[in-house]
């Protein structure tokens, strides 16, 4: 075969490999593995915006306890009845109200706060008592003496009914604190941040609350 013709044949070979290679890319699928799209990084919430959610609680009312108390009988000295005094009068009473404790997140400040990445750190402020409301009823009223014309009719002094309120506001009180209720205040509030911190993007969540000292 002449120089020639074995130039002319090599040519050609070379072309239809390179019309193969082209049908071939063509028809198969791309084998190789598409570059992964980078994910963007989360920016960080600003401490500021964190402690304005939590406080936007303001002062969290978290426990309500309704409470019926009769507290021991008091004694009025010297009662009056008209124009009779009195030595001794027992006054019976009940009473009724209520008690609400809970946390003011208003003291929450950004030293309370340590977070790092998507886990964040909470120190609440200490439960404590809100508001007692109470009620006292007199219901009855017995003279220690044999002026029974009086029994209903004792007009009870202003001083004896001041005491009276205030024995059984204490008295209501007590029983709240019995049941417990600044840990309960302490419980609620915790699941109240917690579900807040959540829906700000935190998956690790810790928070701190204050130990419950004696109840007032």
């Amino acid at each position: 075969m002449k120089p020639g013709t074995i130039i002319k044949v090599f040519v050609l070979l070379l072309a239809a490999g390179i019309l193969a290679a082209a049908c071939i890319s063509n028809r198969l699928p791309n084998i190789l593995p598409a570059s992964p799209t980078p994910k963007p990084t989360p920016t960080p919430i600003p401490m500021e915006v964190i402690v304005n959610e939590i406080k936007k609680a303001a002062e969290l009312v978290t426990v309500i306890v309704q409470e019926d108390v009769q507290p021991a009988n008091y004694h009025q000295i010297n009662g009056t009845c008209g124009l009779l005094t009195l030595d001794d009068t027992i006054i019976q009473y009940t009473g009724s109200g209520s008690v609400r404790a809970g946390i003011d997140l208003l003291l929450i400040s950004e030293n309370d706060i340590k977070r790092s990445g998507e886990a964040v750190t909470v120190n609440l402020p200490p439960a404590q008592i809100i508001i007692v409301s109470s009620d006292a009823n007199v219901f009855d009223t017995e003279l220690a003496n044999d002026f029974l014309v009086c029994k209903d009719n004792v007009a009870i002094k202003p001083e004896s009914i001041n005491l009276i309120q205030a024995t059984v506001k204490q008295a209501i009180l007590q029983a709240a604190c019995d049941k417990n209720i600044l840990e309960k205040a302490n419980t609620f509030a915790k699941d109240y941040v917690y579900g807040l911190l959540k829906g700000l993007g935190f998956t690790e969540i810790t928070l701190n609350t204050q130990a419950v000292g004696n109840c007032p």
